[in-house]
């Protein structure tokens, strides 16, 4: 590989707790230095990179959990039948706390399981048992301190081979050029003759699993010959081009997944450079461009240029309408004038779609009919709405953080781009993002590696923090901010140190202090700590 190797992650999470990350950078006297991101109490980091590799995970379609129908007993409900033998159901009772009208209430709940696991639902006399193997992982953390500490691409594998993650793709480069994709699943080892996409019997043994996929039998990719790997919630196959993965030399029931616009615009890309810069890297990690623009608006313009002439369009209203679709450079950026017109316009027409049979979804004319007819709607609810069909993305389409608040660029719903955001409409025409990038990063694999980073807010959850919602400015202009690796530059942007002491043996003391205290259901609270200010530039 030519130059240094990239590495791009962009975790797509709701942009709430617990599912929101912060960032970190964990350096121990042991050898451990590794930088990225992690969910609030982890000791490790979930994605990021050492002086050494980088890697990131998206989710897959890995099919790790199963239903299992259950025939009842008549005589007995609490019982269950399994090769010809009644099974007795087990119970177990839990008070759980609700809310309610007059506030939060303790509540006694039955819960109720066979021996493949807790029943979740009943129906005359059929139970339904779920499994999934993600019960029996016992050292998740381990698994990731390993992947933390690894130094090559050898030590990484041994890593992942663990299948202490259960499912996700993990993409990885590293500082000596390597490229390597796998597709983590403990998939359990199961009966081809079944339908795994459905409940399937649980009164035969055929069903019972026979152990887990070894990791050496899962999709994996060294170093492809295109010099790239992508991987944007995609199936194996679609990793890189050409691929070098067949669905058909692997289990039926893995959970292969299906492509979509964001891969099919990442491998588009990547195919079209022989060397990527920095600086591309960082611009497309915020890529707005959406293919379902690009081809869907033909519908609209053909229908438009044919019939324009016959159309009660006193006021100009659609041609409007239409002259600001054809003139969109279908990005989704902050200042686009034709987002909130064309994903009105997409909501209405995948009704329309919807409701057609599979001939007439392949005749042009009744897609070209049903395309204006959906124009005609989404201008009548952007006059009535917004007084107007050029409506800026930005205006409507904002993140919220304490007081703040701060327009943002993206996907609109129904759409997909690789600036992905998540977000439902109101009455009122305004959409509330719920979730997207809850990570992005770039890393140069050098000598040292440099990092770019961004979160949707800020580090802190701390309403008086400069870092609560400092990181918001970087969504809305669609960059990263520079991180740091060294000594050297860790102490040259540090603004503000806090230490808390622990020597000899006072970690050990602390730790039996945390465990009474939680034990007695109390905060634990450290007895001091020591602050010291530095004078910098920036926080890390």
């Amino acid at each position: 590989m030519e130059g240094n190797g990239i590495a791009g992650g962009d975790l797509h999470l709701p942009w709430m707790i617990p599912f929101r990350l912060y960032e970190a950078h964990l350096k121990s006297r042991a050898g451990l230095n590794v930088s990225g991101a992690t969910f609030f109490g982890w000791p490790v980091i979930v994605t990021g990179h050492n002086a050494r590799v980088a890697w990131s995970f998206t989710a897959n379609d890995a099919d790790i959990f199963d239903l299992y129908e259950e025939k009842l007993d008549p005589a007995n409900p609490r019982r269950y039948v399994f090769e010809r033998e009644k099974q007795r159901i087990s119970v177990r009772k839990e008070r759980v706390k609700v809310r309610s009208q007059n506030g939060v209430e303790e509540v006694t709940r039955e819960l109720q399981y066979s021996q493949h696991g807790p029943i979740y639902k009943v129906v005359d006399n059929w139970a339904y048992a779920a499994r999934t193997t993600a019960d029996d992982i016992t050292d998740l953390i381990g698994q990731l301190y390993q992947m933390n500490s690894a130094r090559d691409l050898q030590t990484f594998r041994v890593a992942l081979a663990r299948l202490e993650v259960p499912l996700f793709n993990v993409t990885y480069t590293d500082i000596d050029g390597n490229l390597y994709y796998a597709f983590l699943s403990r998939t359990p080892i199961r009966a081809e003759k079944f339908d795994w996409r459905l409940p399937v019997p649980g009164w035969t043994k055929e069903t019972d699993w026979s152990g887990i996929l070894p990791f050496s039998q899962l999709p994996q990719i060294v170093n492809p010959e295109s010099g790239f790997l992508q991987n944007c919630n995609t199936p194996p196959d679609a990793v890189t081009t050409p691929s070098t993965l067949d669905p058909t030399a692997f289990p039926t029931y893995l959970g292969w997944g299906a492509m979509n616009d964001r891969g099919r615009r990442a491998l588009t890309w990547l195919s079209s450079k022989p060397l990527v810069t920095v600086d591309q890297a960082l611009a497309f990690s915020r890529d707005e461009y959406l293919l379902a623009a690009e081809e869907l608006k033909g519908f609209i313009l053909r229908a438009y240029n044919r019939s324009w002439q016959e159309l009660y369009d006193p006021e100009a209203r659609l041609a409007s309408a239409v002259s600001v679709l054809r003139d969109w450079d279908n990005r989704a950026s902050v200042d686009s004038r034709a987002v909130v017109l064309f994903t009105t316009w997409k909501r209405r027409f995948d009704d329309l779609h919807s409701q057609l049979g599979e001939p007439e979804r392949q005749d042009l004319k009744i897609v070209e009919r049903l395309a204006l007819e959906a124009l005609q709607g989404a201008v009548a609810y952007m006059r009535s709405t917004f007084g107007r069909v050029d409506v800026r993305w930005g205006e409507v389409h904002r993140i919220k953080r304490g007081t703040g608040q701060y327009q943002l660029g993206g996907s609109p719903p129904g759409c997909d781009a690789l600036h992905q955001v998540w977000s439902k409409v109101g009455e009122d025409g305004t959409f509330t993002i719920t979730g997207g990038p809850a990570f992005t990063s770039v890393v140069e694999l050098s000598d040292p590696p440099r990092a770019w980073t961004a979160l949707p807010f800020g580090n802190s959850e701390d309403p008086e923090s400069v870092h609560f919602s400092d990181q918001a400015t970087l969504q809305r202009t669609n960059t990263l901010k520079r991180t740091w690796m060294t000594d050297e530059d860790v102490v040259a942007n540090t603004t503000r140190i806090l230490t808390v002491p622990f020597e000899d043996g006072a970690l050990d003391l602390e730790r039996r202090r945390v465990s009474w205290l939680l034990r007695a259901r109390l905060a634990p609270v450290p007895d001091r700590v020591d602050t010291l200010e530095i004078e910098g530039e920036s926080a890390d």
